[in-house]
């Protein structure tokens, strides 16, 4: 074991989990030294890159060393093994609570950027944006920036800048103005009370787009902004100040064509609609910004067989690696999660993949059904499937269970996600979470695993048939919330941070609920 080459170690280590290779640290010297070498531990990191999400580093990976890159690979491998145990809502278990003017009225959007700041827009119109870096029963948060719209906001979509430490918020309001927001919060600390005074929030640029719309996505350096009026899609360019818009041409039923999300993944875009996905190719009108060479129909189109969304969650992109493996061959290729609400049949989870060269593809794959009544408590009256020789893909579907969905929400890189399930006739909700994870993905375990749970496959929405084995999804009812919303009309709100598992829920107030507040209790 003495003279075992570095080389051989690194190969052997490639097959062992974290915590076999802290293990080996308590062997002999030689052992200990390798175990902290650099490029073991980089290798690690690169490893969990392909499916668990990173903290924002910092500072350039190749100004860390390895102690610096091995508390990283601990950290998210901490987060992923605690995400799915339950949280205590109730005392001993401290709940913080962010605090402010009882006038503001309720939050009706949530949403964690940069890991540790939370982003709170009200029914008012006032929006904040909340450290949470530091909890503790004395501050259970630090408002670090405020800005108040001049009338209520409609809906809401935030972008992080090509610098990866500025956020744009976009807002639509009522009357169908848009204001774009912007605030550097990343590294944000306060250095002087003169700079504490200073609201974080700026304001880049409004926009009338002279009907009330969606907003839903913000392509930074073009410029350009993506909303929906039912079936319409419409790009605005803030700096001219001019609207483009697309229409739907497809027959058949309204209801099937509504604008559910819109992305960019320039210079293409990615449309969610009720019943189908589709691909629409701007590149010959961004080279002209000419409404004649807009996009008459979708370059691809998927159709969601036998489903009909209400809402959706989309995650952005899969990054890419942090250290490629070869030269670049300049192709352009996507991996995306959906969370979709069907309200008759309940959420289902859709990987989509989209390449585009040589020749452009989409794939849409179901991953499983997050049925409501399944972490609920109550034993559903029918829970049945589709039986296979009926054509339709695997559905599972719940009859008369007496729950609903209350608020869904998905991962920025749609690998862990979160859902609240309201209980008819009670006092209570559910919070419930889920991650998604392939079956090979088990060797960076740190100490002792929850369960995992069952191995779950994908199926492919054209030929129906299922994929065995591909992916594996975990969910538990993770914690039992009391309802702090008295009218219908209002909603509880769910967001989280998916590099340090805090979970943020918005009813009368804001609580938060982080992974030090879990019970002891499996």
């Amino acid at each position: 074991m003495l003279d075992l080459p570095l080389e051989l170690f690194l190969m052997i280590a490639a097959d062992l989990n974290v915590a076999d290779i802290i293990s080996l640290r308590k062997t002999c010297r030689l052992l200990f030294h390798y175990s902290h070498e650099r490029t073991l531990w980089l290798d690690l990191l690169c490893w969990i890159q392909m499916f668990l999400p990173l903290p924002r580093l910092t500072h350039d990976l190749d100004a860390l060393i390895s102690s610096e890159i091995e508390r990283i690979v601990l950290s998210v491998l901490r987060t992923e093994r605690l995400w799915l145990v339950p949280r205590e809502y109730n005392p001993p278990a401290p709940i913080y609570t962010l605090s402010c003017d009882p006038k503001i009225d309720y939050p009706v959007h949530l949403e964690y950027v940069f890991d540790d700041y939370l982003l709170a827009i009200y029914k008012l119109g006032q929006v904040y944006v909340w450290d949470t870096r530091y909890l503790d029963s004395s501050s259970p948060g630090k408002e670090c920036g405020s800005y108040l719209l001049a009338e209520q906001p409609r809906s809401y979509v935030t972008v992080v800048g090509a610098d990866k430490a500025t956020v744009f918020i976009g807002i639509a309001l009522e009357s169908g103005q848009t204001v774009i927001l912007s605030s550097t919060l990343w590294p944000f600390l306060f250095t002087s009370s003169e700079e504490k005074d200073n609201s974080a929030l700026q304001l880049i640029s409004t926009m009338d787009i002279g009907s009330p719309s969606v907003i839903h996505d913000i392509n930074v350096k073009t410029e350009l902004v993506l909303f929906s009026r039912a079936t319409d899609i419409r790009i605005f360019n803030w700096r001219t100040q001019t609207c483009y818009t697309i229409g739907d041409h497809s027959t058949g039923e309204l209801l099937d064509h509504l604008v559910k999300k819109l992305k960019f993944l320039w210079p293409y875009v990615l449309c969610l609609r009720s019943s189908s996905i589709s691909v629409y190719d701007l590149r010959p009108f961004s080279e002209s910004m000419d409404s004649s060479q807009l996009p008459q129909a979708p370059i691809l189109v998927r159709e969601l067989q036998y489903l009909k969304f209400m809402c959706a969650s989309l995650s952005n992109p899969w990054p890419q690696p942090i250290l490629p493996s070869g030269p670049s061959d300049g192709s352009q290729f996507y991996r995306m999660s959906l969370v979709g609400h069907d309200f008759y049949k309940g959420l289902f989870l859709h990987r989509i993949i989209l390449d585009l060269s040589p020749t452009p593809s989409l794939s849409v794959n179901c991953i499983d059904v997050l049925s409501y009544a399944t972490y609920g408590g109550h034993t559903p009256n029918t829970n049945s499937l589709f039986p296979p020789d009926d054509g339709r893909p695997p559905q599972r579907i719940i009859f008369n269970a007496g729950n609903y969905i209350e608020d869904h929400c998905l991962s920025s890189q749609g690998c862990r996600g979160l859902w609240i399930e309201r209980l008819r006739n009670s006092e209570h909700c559910i919070l419930v979470a889920f991650s998604v994870r392939n079956n090979n993905e088990d060797k960076p375990a740190v100490g002792n695993d929850i369960t995992l749970g069952s191995n779950l496959g994908m199926v492919d929405r054209q030929t129906s048939g299922p994929v065995r084995g591909a992916l594996r999804l975990n969910g538990r009812m993770i914690s039992t919330l009391p309802l702090t919303v008295p009218s219908s009309g209002w909603r509880i709100l769910s967001t989280f941070s998916e590099t340090t598992g805090k979970i943020a829920i918005g009813g009368r107030s804001i609580q938060i609920l982080t992974l030090k507040n879990m019970a002891t209790a499996q």
